[in-house]
């Protein structure tokens, strides 16, 4: 797994390289699992203080190689705002294939 992240203020990158198999994907009502990992590799804002004093920075994660075994782990509860735990009950589309693309 290779993440990208670049200061807003300065736009200066780091690279950072991991060896991943499993991934924690959070679920998206009525989407497959393709669509899930579409929202997983979606560029995010973070909060990263930069040399340059800038405090917003992306994160950009892809996969440099594809793994022989990925294991993908659909995260079916979550949190709500009185802090308890709810379950998710939206069926997800699976397929018997997961088509790598560009992303």
């Amino acid at each position: 797994m290779l993440n990208i992240r670049t200061c807003r203020g300065c736009g200066e990158q780091s690279h950072t390289v991991e060896d991943l198999v499993n991934l924690s994907l959070d679920l998206v009502p009525g989407a497959s699992v393709g669509q899930c990992l579409q929202k997983y590799f979606k560029e995010n804002q973070i909060e990263y203080t930069c040399h340059c004093g800038a405090q917003q920075s992306s994160l950009q994660s892809s996969f440099s190689t594809l793994p022989n075994v990925l294991i993908l782990h659909l995260k079916r509860f979550i949190f709500t705002r009185s802090y308890t735990v709810e379950k998710i009950k939206n069926p997800i589309a699976l397929s018997r294939e997961l088509v790598p693309t560009k992303m």
